[in-house]
């Protein structure tokens, strides 16, 4: 009687049992496709550090432009050590501002220069999208995120339970002060910030808004063998006014990523670049996943009938370091692109 209803129990028992959960038909969350996806090794190390491996389980998280390793090396960042000098609460606004809080696939973002969005820290995001791209269809644009391109093919439009992601080349630089604040606190620029405060620029890099200046680096000026003294002691009306004012085009309201010329043609930089007077000037940036990126900027004079290479400048320079890595420095009120040559020379600039 007695293993005749301990036989009774147990079957009852085992009838309830819920069948196991087919794991194969349950949506992935942003954490486990970033846990398993070896190109995202880095940013779930970093992920990790910051405490938001969590919150990216929760659900409607939005979408996340998520760098890849790439990304992360091109910063110096090679391995999990490379993360430990980091403190965990400022790495942990700086990846909440790859998250928006709406799902958005690549075929909704509007296609036009500078869409402006909220992250999750609360910092600006700026996406611009071509009606062009590597294949057809809205979800092959070419869609770019403060100036970093989102990879193509099965690397974006990446659908999960609790949000999109998009995995990016490039790691955004976000700053919370102003392009004045940027240029003061970078030692690399001090010869720059020099000949902004002595030709009367400088406070316009803190109340002008929006803004982008192209700022030459001290090698830039120490090639030419040119000092902050000399800077200093320098009479600005003995100048052309174009001699520095060309690096933010006479504070015109601008802001300007590397990849918008090559975004949309036409839009920013129509009849042959963004002009200031007789110049035109272009950043010019190539990417593709078989030749990486290619990037410079191009200046040219107005000649009578045509542009030509500018006297006594370059007619081509290149970015710090041959690419983008310290351009695209996004403030509260513009862009920063430090560059490695100047465009105009003194001597050729005298009145």
């Amino acid at each position: 009687m007695a293993m005749l209803l301990l036989g009774q129990l147990v079957a009852c028992r085992k009838d309830n049992i819920a069948p196991p959960i087919d794991r194969t038909l349950v949506p992935r969350t942003i954490t486990q496709f970033v846990e398993n996806n070896y190109d995202l090794t880095l940013l779930h190390a970093a992920l990790k550090k910051a405490n938001l491996l969590d919150t990216l389980q929760l659900p409607n998280v939005g979408t996340f432009f998520a760098p890849d390793a790439a990304a992360f090396n091109a910063h110096g960042i090679w391995s999990e050590k490379d993360l430990e000098a980091m403190n965990a609460d400022s790495l942990r606004e700086v990846l909440r501002g790859y998250i928006i809080p709406q799902r958005m696939f690549i075929s909704q973002f509007p296609v036009q220069m500078g869409n402006v969005y909220t992250t999750r820290s609360g910092t600006t995001m700026y996406i611009s999208v071509s009606a062009s791209g590597n294949g057809a269809g809205p979800d092959n644009r070419n869609l770019v995120i403060n100036g970093g391109v989102v990879l193509d093919g099965s690397k974006r439009n990446i659908s999960l339970g609790n949000g999109v992601v998009h995995m990016l080349k490039k790691m955004m630089n976000v700053h919370s002060g102003t392009v004045q604040d940027y240029l003061a606190s970078n030692p690399e620029l001090s010869i720059f910030t020099a000949a902004m405060k002595r030709f009367n620029y400088w406070e316009g890099l803190k109340n002008n808004n929006p803004i982008t200046v192209f700022a030459p680096n001290n090698a830039a000026f120490e090639k030419l063998n040119i000092t902050e003294q000399q800077i200093n002691n320098i009479n600005p009306a003995a100048f052309k006014e174009q001699l520095f004012a060309i690096y933010h085009f006479n504070m015109a309201p601008k802001r300007i990523f590397t990849s918008e010329g090559w975004l949309i043609e036409g839009t920013v930089y129509a009849d042959g670049g963004v002009k200031y007077g007789n110049y035109s000037l272009t950043p010019n940036y190539g990417w593709s996943a078989y030749w990486g990126e290619d990037s410079g900027i191009e200046l040219y004079e107005w000649q009578g009938v045509r542009y030509g290479s500018v006297v006594g400048g370059n007619g081509s320079t290149v970015y710090k370091g041959s690419n983008t890595i310290d351009a695209d420095h996004v403030t509260s009120n513009g862009v920063v692109h430090v560059i490695e040559d100047l465009f105009l020379f003194p001597e050729a600039m005298r009145k």
